[in-house]
């Protein structure tokens, strides 16, 4: 049984530690917290959560457990096995389940952990903590680099701020070779791809958690300045224009 720990309309709850209210973390009867999410479908929500239950667990020394909930319909299963493919990659301190079920079972009660309207609170609380990962990442002679174009949905612009065509005209010009990653690329070469590649680049999405957790330098095409340092680590480089990715790419 778990006691929720978002107060109520006109209560006060006393005791309870504020940024726990706030970012909707529950503690359960036994004293341990327990995170609810329904951003279960992204490999970077999927990595940072843990990531951030990590954290949680050394701040308050206790357990924590992440609910993964994923919508009942006829994708379930997929998105069910994509959350055990991607944390297979890391050696977790915390323990986590894939609930498939309807989202209004638990109805304000997922996590703002991950909203980009709370991203400098928690990046003050909680900073941007690292997994541990199972293989270790090399450095071959080619730049990874993910775009949105592939994807089933269209992202905003805030997330890739850079035209298709002047971008992909950009990549041609590269006189490195250049391995894209998308998600019409399997769990398993996406991450081998980023871990073993000598750069990384790409719009606010799939990537940036693995680059930062493998530890390789990044370069984030975004107009989310804070959002894009919480999922691609406070080094990362964060642009909105291909000028200062050529300059940091000269560094490179």
């Amino acid at each position: 049984m778990v006691t929720y720990t978002t107060p109520r309309h006109g209560t006060t709850m006393i005791g309870i530690d504020k940024n726990l209210v706030k970012a909707k973390i529950h503690t359960q009867e036994s004293g341990d917290l327990l995170i609810i999410t329904q951003n279960s479908y992204g490999y970077g929500d999927i990595i940072r959560l843990m990531a951030y239950a990590k954290e949680l667990m050394s701040l308050y020394s206790k357990k924590v457990h992440v609910k993964f909930v994923v919508i009942s319909d006829y994708n379930a299963f997929s998105f069910e096995q994509t959350i055990y493919d991607v944390l297979d990659h890391y050696e977790l301190t915390t323990t986590y389940d894939v609930e498939v079920c309807r989202l209004e079972k638990y109805a304000h009660k997922y996590t703002n952990l991950l909203k980009k309207e709370y991203a400098q609170e928690v990046y003050d609380w909680l900073g941007c903590p690292r997994l541990n990962t199972r293989d270790e990442p090399l450095s071959e002679d080619y730049i990874c680099v993910w775009t949105p174009w592939d994807n089933l949905h269209r992202v905003s612009k805030d997330k890739m701020p850079i035209n298709k065509d002047v971008f992909n005209n950009f990549l041609d010009a590269l006189d490195i070779t250049v391995k894209p990653v998308s998600y019409r690329v399997s769990v398993e070469e996406t991450f081998d791809l980023i871990r073993l590649s000598k750069l990384c680049m790409g719009y606010e999405g799939i990537g940036q958690q693995i680059a930062y957790h493998y530890d390789k330098p990044l370069i984030s095409l975004s107009n989310l300045t804070q959002v894009s340092k919480n999922t691609g680590g406070p080094e990362s480089k964060i642009a909105n224009n291909l000028e200062d990715v050529r300059s940091w790419l000269n560094v490179y």
